[in-house]
């Protein structure tokens, strides 16, 4: 069984920036530590295949084609928006404010109505030293809530020899939601598996295939999964 953790954030007001805001507040750290630059994104486009299962139906009931952007907000930071757009759906883009810098690399902020809502502290994803076996945990603050995320790097050879799992669970008032990204030394990030177990007990879960970074196939999972992460296995 799977052990609860959890997520949360900050308020701050900002203009829009392609659609879903722009940074003029101060952000997290402009430095990224020399320990963690093997591990960072190194892309301007992902695409990859997204495949969603629910635990009261039969395995991998939709997938879909998703794009993933990541663009530098401003020239002298080390902030970013990253957007990912589902290509069957006509709607906006999902976006986050991404930061790399001594914290770490992590989600900064969230578009709330049109102003970006920062997350108070930053959710680091990577810390600054990756190493397989790190784990820390925070409470988030946004809307004046607070939620508690914990989260642990795990050695993960699902991709590339050398890689790491950073997984995250954060617990809210009606679902537990946890995140897997996946690394592989060199290349940065791979692949993301998810899943939010409900109240109710029903789990949905989605995993990805097929990535491509800036057109470049990256490291295929092996072997390749026929089903969503359970919460067994977390």
């Amino acid at each position: 069984m799977f052990a609860p953790r959890p997520v949360l954030f900050f308020v701050a007001a900002l203009a829009p920036l392609s659609g879903c805001g722009s940074a003029t507040a101060a952000e997290p750290g402009s430095s990224a530590p020399a320990a963690l630059e093997g591990w960072l994104p190194h892309f301007q486009v992902a695409r990859f295949t997204r495949h969603e299962q629910y635990d009261a139906l039969p395995p991998d009931v939709g997938s879909y084609k998703v794009t993933r952007t990541l663009q530098r907000v401003e020239p002298s930071r080390t902030l970013y928006q990253e957007c990912e757009r589902r290509l069957d759906r006509k709607k906006a883009a999902d976006c986050l404010l991404t930061f790399i810098g001594v914290e770490g690399f992590g989600n900064a902020a969230s578009p709330v109505q049109g102003v970006w809502e920062w997350w108070s502290p930053p959710q680091v994803i990577l810390p600054p030293s990756p190493v397989a076996g790190t784990h820390w945990v925070a409470s988030h603050q946004k809307r004046g809530g607070t939620s508690r995320r914990e989260c642990q790097l795990i050695a993960d050879i699902s991709f590339c020899d050398g890689g790491l799992e950073s997984r995250c669970f954060s617990v809210f008032p009606s679902s537990t939601v946890g995140i897997s990204e996946h690394y592989c030394p060199g290349t940065g990030w791979v692949g993301q598996d998810a899943f939010a177990r409900y109240d109710d007990g029903h789990l949905f879960a989605t995993f990805t295939m097929d990535v491509t970074l800036d057109g470049v196939p990256a490291p295929t999972r092996r072997p390749a999964p026929t089903s969503g992460p359970s919460a067994a296995t977390w």
